[in-house]
């Protein structure tokens, strides 16, 4: 859902793990705050709000982010890398 919103110019606040670390660039393309830490959400949220600055430069960053490195094409060149590499993988043998 982030590149989602990042594609359609929405600032992000999300929690740093997984590929979210990948697609959001704290305080470029959205923010980041470590995983159960309602205090730091709190902040965080609050000073988005806040900042109409960090607002629309993330909001730029982000749609930008998603252009050059998730359109479709990219999508379906990497759904494909992963399905050539499951196909050309050694079948385990069973015992």
């Amino acid at each position: 859902m982030a590149l989602e919103a990042m594609a359609c110019g929405v600032p992000v606040l999300a929690t740093a793990v997984g590929g979210l670390t990948d697609a959001v660039i704290d305080d470029v393309t959205g923010v980041l705050v470590p995983p159960r830490d309602l205090k730091q959400l709190v902040r965080k949220l609050r000073m988005v709000l806040a900042d109409e600055t960090l607002r629309i430069t993330c909001s730029i960053a982000g749609a930008d982010r998603v252009l050059a490195r998730h359109t479709w094409r990219d999508v379906a060149r990497s759904v494909e890398r992963k399905y050539q590499g499951l196909l050309s993988a050694p079948v385990p043998s069973r015992r």
